[in-house]
């Protein structure tokens, strides 16, 4: 993830289409994650759902790489570096949740 980020980086990509639909899955697993909440815990769907928050948090890897790799990050290195751990957190969190499954 981190080596798609420096590539598109260094292709110089536009990657508005990407964060859209970042945007876009985000609310789509907050939906998801709210209509899962109400049911019991050995559900199929639970299973499902942390695919698609492992999917969403390495779209967010490759979004962050991209951008501290630019140095775009308005001046503020602690901020930036915090949401790429929580990102990894985040990512290995739904790893290791999936496996307990």
């Amino acid at each position: 993830m981190m080596f798609i980020g420096m590539l598109l980086l260094r292709l110089k990509t536009n990657i508005q289409p990407l964060m859209l639909f970042i945007m876009i899955y985000t609310i789509a697993m907050l939906f998801l994650g709210i209509y899962t909440f109400f049911l019991k815990e050995s559900n199929p769907i639970q299973k499902y759902k942390r695919f698609g928050f492992i999917g969403l948090f390495s779209l967010y890897v490759i979004v962050d790489t991209y951008f501290n790799m630019q140095r775009n990050f308005d001046h503020d290195i602690v901020r930036s570096t915090l949401a790429y751990y929580t990102d990894i957190f985040g990512l290995f969190n739904n790893v290791s949740a999936l496996n307990d499954e």
